[in-house]
Order: C-alpha cells, then sequence, then structure tokens
C-alpha cells in the first residue's frame, strides 16, 4: 500500500515538474539528478537584451534568465507538428522517455558551466514501482510457493525499470548535447 501512495503522488507532482519545466520555470530546473556537469567553451550569452525572452531552435527552447544563466530543454512534439494540419502520433516523430533532461547554463567568462538533471520525481516513481513488483515476488519465493512465478514477476519488474533507466539516461544525454551544440550555433551566428 505504502508503494501506490509513494507512486501516485511522485506520479502527480512529476505531471506538476513535467509543467515546469515545459513552462521553463526556473525552480524546475533546479531539481532532479544531476547527470550532465561540464564546462564547455561557450560563446558569451549577451544576455541583457534576451532577458526572459524565449529563444527556439530545431530541437530545443530556451530562456534567459535574470541571473545571467540559460535554462535550456529539448522541445517536446506531444501532439503533432506546429502548422500541420494533420494529426501526427508522438511515436511517429520522435523516441519520448521519462529522464528529458533540462538545464542550466552559467557562463564564467569564456567558459560556460552545463548543468543537466533529469527529473526528481520519475525516478522516485520508478522505485515505488519496483517495490510494488518486488514485495509481492519476495513473499511468494519466500513462501516457497510459486517461486517460478515469483521470480519471473521478479525478474520483470527489475528488468524495465533497469532496461528504461539504461536506455534512456544515455539517449537523452546525447539529446541534450544537440540542443546545447544548436544553441552554441545560434549564439555565435547572432554575435557575427
Amino acid at each position: 500500500m505504502g508503494a501506490f501512495v509513494i507512486g501516485a503522488l511522485s506520479f502527480m507532482l512529476g505531471a506538476v515538474e513535467a509543467l515546469a519545466t515545459w513552462r521553463l520555470s526556473t525552480l524546475a530546473f533546479r531539481l532532479g539528478l544531476r547527470v550532465l556537469n561540464e564546462e564547455r567553451p561557450f560563446p558569451s550569452s549577451h544576455s541583457g537584451p534576451l532577458v526572459g525572452k524565449i529563444l527556439e531552435t530545431e530541437t530545443g527552447k530556451y530562456r534567459f534568465t535574470e541571473r545571467g544563466e540559460c535554462l535550456f530543454r529539448c522541445k517536446s512534439r506531444t501532439f503533432g507538428r506546429r502548422g500541420s494540419t494533420r494529426y501526427v502520433l508522438p511515436f511517429e516523430q520522435r523516441i519520448v522517455t521519462p529522464f528529458a533532461i533540462k538545464g542550466i547554463i552559467c557562463w564564467r567568462g569564456g567558459q560556460a558551466m552545463v548543468t543537466g538533471r533529469i527529473p526528481l520525481f520519475v525516478p522516485i516513481f520508478l522505485l515505488a514501482w519496483l517495490l510494488a513488483w518486488s514485495v509481492p515476488a519476495v513473499l511468494m519465493i519466500g513462501a516457497g510457493r510459486d517461486i517460478l512465478v515469483g521470480g519471473a514477476v521478479l525478474l520483470l519488474g527489475c528488468s524495465a525499470v533497469v532496461g528504461l533507466g539504461t536506455f534512456s539516461v544515455p539517449f537523452e544525454l546525447r539529446r541534450a548535447r544537440t540542443v546545447l551544440s544548436e544553441l552554441e550555433r545560434q549564439l555565435k551566428s547572432a554575435a557575427a
């Protein structure tokens, strides 16, 4: 029962976090597990006139804050292409994972410190999922009945969570680096 409550709460809070990330809210970009932390040469932001404005590239969205930072995330195309009259299903456009990286770029001289995070509540939800799958399976194995079924349930639950994380995080890291490269090109062309 506890796993269900934790799962339901983390699911609801995850939806709020996703909405805040979609709106490029600063607080949402400071929450989450850090998966990207690198220093890169990056053109100066010249963020004065850009503060508060939302920029877009082919795959990313960006917002410059008053603190001289830039929030970035991948564009989300959930319900079809912009300007398209034809409804396009999400899986026709791109792979969607629960670990979409949201990041902050902070400039220090000619270098930029890039921090990327995965959502905070998705791993909590997945841990609750894992607990909900594991407890009944371990009880079945421990009771000595249906050991094969209990082992299969435990293996399936663990495999789903580990497989999702193993695939999603490296995939989203590549996607985040693509978004950063696009912003870098856009800032270089604006400076020229």
